[in-house]
């Protein structure tokens, strides 16, 4: 029995080097939070993500963003990941009301 937990537990800790989590979308004005590995250095387009000791971090889109961002991801002892981000538009609610004065707008 040992035999077969010794291999499945390596397995799993290499697995578990490997793991990042997100939650979110990649949308006009979103957030999207994660997880990496502690430990980790995380950029998105080339700019330094900051990391919290446990591995949260938090990216944000700008309202007129679009195209698509690289998120890479380089954990203690593991190569460095890349992840394509495609920031999808987003339609905004515009109220508009006429006939308000100048200096009331």
């Amino acid at each position: 029995m040992r035999q077969f937990l010794v291999p499945l537990f390596a397995l799993l800790q290499a697995t578990a080097l490997h793991a990042l989590e997100l939650d979110g979308a990649a949308i006009q004005g979103g957030l999207i939070f994660g997880v990496a590995n502690p430990g980790s250095d995380i950029t998105l387009d080339g700019e330094a993500v900051q990391v919290s000791p446990a591995g949260r971090f938090v990216i944000g889109f700008g309202r007129d963003e679009t195209g698509t961002r690289l998120l890479e991801v380089a954990g203690p002892g593991t190569e460095r990941q890349v992840y394509s981000l495609e920031v999808a538009p987003r339609e905004y609610d515009i109220e508009r009301v006429d006939g308000l004065p100048p200096r009331t707008v």
